[in-house]
């Protein structure tokens, strides 16, 4: 983020804090020729993959030599003086000591509030602030260059350090970026099991290639938000493509790459827990139906006769089928307040309906069992 913001436009970054300047009064946007650093961040592959990109040499200091970046380590202690007299809740030395007021309890100010001190307090220092010890030059002194940061800048743009780089702030957001490969199936573009796509992997049908064979890509991403990876061109490091989550992954919009491993690994989790409860179950459902088999396999030797051939068996399916929807149709006809009490109607009257309905019913399946048992004897006869 330090990096990020030291090569963007301060007058679009202060006016994200309601502060208007001018150029001149912040004039840095660009990206630098050199990085001094410690051995923290800067030292590792991503720190490597952004100095190829821009082309920026970075130095290291040896360990416990801060005094190799004293104006860095100074200047922290010069703003947090200039500040600490305002800033109610500022935690002093003798924090956590006995009998001391806990600081804590006096603070007011959030992190946007806290941010337009510092701007200012950058402000002041870049326009006002006179540099006493400051040593100017012979030509310094014959131009009238005062000791004051920005026109020390300035003064040295023109005559000492030549033209000065400059890349969109997307391109070094992506330089800054960790690398990674994914793989593209026929599912979509696959990385961290989450499923992607893009307008170029639409347009050259890339998932319908994928269904003969996969392969990867390399990729940026932004831990904190994987709604969007982007892949980059391996020849032009500052081209890129914007993959897109699906929308099928909606579960994992918004979220950190933490978040997402988590939630997959409790998904994982319940899945395993669940596998005993689902075995069981279809356990218990085998068993129903072998349950009703074996019951349906008593009736039938309860009513077949080992003297009825198997062709005679299957004639007569169509009529036997046809008693059956008579039979269903009578039983599963929709009759709206059946079960209720109707006041015009007698209970003797309920029970005469009840019983001529039972009747009709009675004589459909007797006469499916008659034309069962004709059809049997007419065989046995023949």
């Amino acid at each position: 983020m330090a990096l990020i913001n030291a090569s963007s436009d301060k007058v679009k970054f202060c006016k994200e804090y309601e502060i208007d300047i001018r150029e001149s009064d912040w004039p840095c946007c660009h990206v630098p020729q050199m990085i001094v650093a410690d051995r923290g961040e800067m030292i590792g592959k991503n720190a490597e993959s952004f100095a190829n990109t821009l082309n920026i040499q970075i130095k290291y200091a040896p360990p416990y030599r801060a005094d190799w970046k004293g104006i860095v380590e100074q200047h922290f202690r010069v703003i947090q003086q200039r500040v600490k007299p305002f800033l109610p809740g500022y935690v002093d030395k003798d924090f956590r000591e006995r009998g001391v007021r806990d600081y804590r309890l006096d603070a007011k100010l959030d992190i946007y509030q806290f941010t337009q001190i510092i701007i200012k307090c950058i402000i002041y220092h870049n326009t006002k602030h006179f540099l006493t010890t400051y040593s100017r030059d012979e030509m310094m002194v014959a131009d009238e260059v005062k000791p004051v940061p920005v026109e020390l800048w300035k003064w040295g743009i023109a005559n000492r350090s030549g033209s000065l780089r400059y890349y969109p702030e997307d391109i070094v957001k992506l330089s800054l970026m960790p690398k990674d490969t994914a793989r593209v199936t026929h599912k979509g573009i696959i990385y961290k099991k989450l499923h992607y796509s893009c307008d170029k992997a639409i347009r050259e049908m890339w998932f319908d290639r994928a269904r003969r064979k996969t392969w990867k890509v390399d990729i940026s991403y932004d831990p904190r938000n994987l709604n969007s990876i982007y892949i980059r061109d391996t020849e032009d490091q500052t081209f890129y493509e914007k993959c897109y989550l699906l929308d099928s992954q909606s579960r994992y919009f918004e979220k950190t790459l933490d978040e997402i491993k988590y939630l997959m690994e409790y998904e994982k989790l319940e899945e395993q827990k669940s596998a005993y409860i689902n075995l069981q179950s279809e356990s218990d459902l085998k068993s129903d139906i072998e349950s009703i088999v074996r019951q349906a396999e008593d009736m039938t030797k309860m009513v077949s006769s080992n003297t009825v051939s198997n062709s005679s068996k299957v004639k007569g399916i169509q009529k036997n089928r046809q008693v059956e929807k008579e039979i269903n149709r009578e039983k599963e006809a929709f009759e709206l307040g059946k079960n209720e009490p109707s006041k015009n109607k007698s209970i003797s009257n309920k029970d005469k309906m009840k019983t001529d309905n039972d009747a009709r019913f009675e004589l459909l399946k007797r006469k499916q069992r008659e034309r069962m048992h004709g059809k049997g004897e007419q065989t046995t006869t023949d």
